[in-house]
């Protein structure tokens, strides 16, 4: 493989896993607002910070996962298949299918 073609696959690998952080950041995010905008409510505090706790642990796991199962090289789907050799996605995990 040439070495400009597979700098671009691991760029591709990186910002897969970066994708996970960002949206786990940015759910945290509006939940920690939520629970800002009703602190008079110590229910919905609470629900908003077991949501947080779930999905900072989504997120992680979807690194894990983007990380662990594909590698650089297989990242860019071959011809004839639709997705990265053994893909696993974090909604899989996360339901346990």
């Amino acid at each position: 493989m040439q070495t400009n073609t597979f700098k671009h696959f691991q760029f591709f690998f990186v910002s897969r896993n970066l994708l996970y952080v960002a949206l786990a950041l940015s759910k945290c995010s509006i939940l920690l607002l939520t629970r800002t905008v009703f602190t008079q409510n110590s229910m919905v505090s609470t629900i908003a910070i077991g949501t947080t706790a779930v999905t900072a642990i989504w997120g992680l796991l979807g690194v894990v996962a983007s990380a662990v199962v594909c590698s650089a090289e297989n990242m860019i789907p071959k011809p004839g298949t639709e997705h990265c050799v053994s893909s696993v996605s974090p909604v899989h995990v996360s339901r346990a299918d």
